[in-house]
């Protein structure tokens, strides 16, 4: 569905900034622990714009930030990565979800194609060099899952 020819958007026209804060409002939700507002928040971002990866990423943290790591697992996968393949955005968050989750081995696996292998973007790339460096020494000495947000610190 084209956002611009979307029937919700003739009757509620938002511009691209306005799309832009409602999402950074969907994250903040998501990082304060408000889960179920998030994934509202990302669920009427997708009636009236379509599919789109911060859509699914935003939707998968909102699981991610309170341990349902299944779940955001299957949005990154089955939802977004099988509508929008070649996002590597999709990719490094699906091999952050899986590091968080102790699938390090996998999870290290798709971040190293993805260094090794793709055209990267500048924010794709310091998001892949953070949660690179950031992995080895969170995870080497812990056995539970870790929180998302301690792979992404500086």
């Amino acid at each position: 569905m084209n956002f611009i020819d979307s029937e919700i958007n003739k009757q509620f026209p938002l511009s691209s900034e306005e799309i832009k804060l409602i999402s950074e409002i969907g994250f903040m939700a998501a990082s304060l622990g408000l889960s179920e507002q998030s994934k509202g928040i990302f669920k009427g971002l997708e009636n009236i714009r379509g599919k789109s990866a911060f859509i699914y990423i935003g939707k998968a943290l909102s699981h991610m930030l309170i341990g349902e790591w299944n779940e955001a697992l299957y949005i990154l996968r089955e939802e977004g990565l099988r509508v929008i393949p070649e996002s590597n955005e999709l990719k490094l968050y699906l091999a952050l979800t899986l590091i968080a989750s102790n699938n390090y081995f996998f999870g290290e696996k798709i971040l190293s194609n993805i260094l090794n292998n793709a055209d990267l973007s500048v924010e794709e790339l310091t998001l892949a060099s953070k949660i690179k460096l950031n992995v080895d020494a969170n995870l080497i000495i812990n056995t539970k899952p870790v929180h998302p947000e301690n792979l992404l610190q500086d």
